[in-house]
């Protein structure tokens, strides 16, 4: 009888014991599979807020499997750095405070702050200014990524301009022509049309051909102009034609102006669309104009107009993932409006 009540004894603390390991086990692969949906949300699908959300649910349901909270805090960071909050900061700081063992998350952290710290320096809020003469009649330009020329449009034409020339420091150099105007085809300055690649290799600008307006590409040392084959209705007005082209130069951002087929309305969207050419992918719902994309490629500032109340228009800035997903709302006007992000 002894015998048989110690082998029950011992079978129930076995079985307890599995149970324990059953549900430890159980519980791992959870925190797992919530945080992998949670990457995807942040990573593939661009819904930043989402991702913060499921990422606080793994260190509020799983706070003992430290692996994988740590690893969700440290994401948490990571939005908010992407959304450009400053309780990135605070966020990458609970998991130097919260997570002292995970030397991999913390390391990470340290270096996040560290860069955020600096990014966050007191910049000097008056500008310097400093006159340069140059030898033409410039419109609106646009000053190339290493702030060493001037590319605007005159005459119909694209030209760059050194913007310290070797004769005198406030004196511009010789202005360069990089396309020619024809009876068919002149490039277009309305507004600061004209957008360089983040490496400075590739100019893009608006032209009329034939009476209506049509995309170009150039090399910036000049070249033979490519036109960016778009079957999309541009027309409109202004800062409606404003361009941005990716870091590298693949990619052109533009903006629509298309009539709604019930209302009859035009409404804007932000496209995109390989330079070689393909398919143009919207990214944003209506009133959307004036894409600009991050130094990195990664995100595009835009402008959002809307009805702030009957009769009334505001405009405002907002920034989404260069590939497409949620944008986020970065400005908040009672007055005044965004322009030319």
């Amino acid at each position: 009888m002894k015998n048989t009540k110690k082998i029950l004894f011992t079978f129930f603390v076995l079985s307890f014991s599995l149970l324990l390991i059953s549900n430890d086990v159980s519980s791992q692969q959870t925190a797992g599979e919530l945080f992998e949906k949670a990457l995807y949300m942040e990573e593939a699908k661009g819904d930043l807020q989402k991702a913060i959300d499921l990422y606080q649910k793994i260190i509020k349901q799983f706070p003992e499997n430290r692996e994988v909270a740590a690893k969700a805090q440290l994401h948490i960071g990571i939005c908010y750095e992407k959304l450009g909050l400053k309780k990135a900061q605070n966020a990458f700081q609970k998991v130097i405070d919260n997570f002292p063992e995970r030397q991999e998350e913390v390391a990470i952290a340290k270096e996040r702050i560290a860069a955020l710290s600096k990014a966050l320096e007191k910049v000097p809020r008056k500008p310097t200014f400093r006159k340069i003469r140059i030898p033409a009649n410039p419109g609106n330009g646009v000053l190339s990524p290493d702030g060493k020329n001037l590319v605007f449009v005159s005459e119909g034409c694209i030209w760059s301009v050194p913007i310290q020339g070797k004769v005198d420091p406030d004196i511009a150099g010789a202005p360069v022509k990089l396309t020619e105007a024809t009876e068919t085809m002149r490039a277009w300055d309305w507004g600061g049309m004209l957008a360089l690649s983040a490496d400075g290799k590739w100019i893009a600008f608006n032209a009329r051909e034939n009476e209506k307006m049509e995309i170009y590409i150039i090399p910036s040392s000049g070249g033979k102009p490519k036109k960016v084959p778009i079957d999309i209705d541009r027309g409109g007005y202004g800062y409606y034609y404003r361009l941005s082209l990716s870091p590298d130069g693949k990619v052109l951002a533009f903006a629509s102006h298309e009539e709604e087929e019930q209302s009859k309305d035009k409404k804007n969207y932000i496209y995109t669309i390989p330079v070689e050419g393909g398919t143009a992918k919207k990214l944003t719902d209506a009133m959307s104009t004036q894409p600009a994309f991050s130094p990195d490629g990664k995100k595009i500032a835009y402008v959002k107009r809307y009805l702030s109340e009957p009769g009334k228009t505001q405009t405002d800035a907002w920034v989404m993932p260069a590939s497409g997903g949620s944008p986020v709302q970065v400005s908040n006007f009672t007055s005044g409006r965004a322009r030319s992000p």
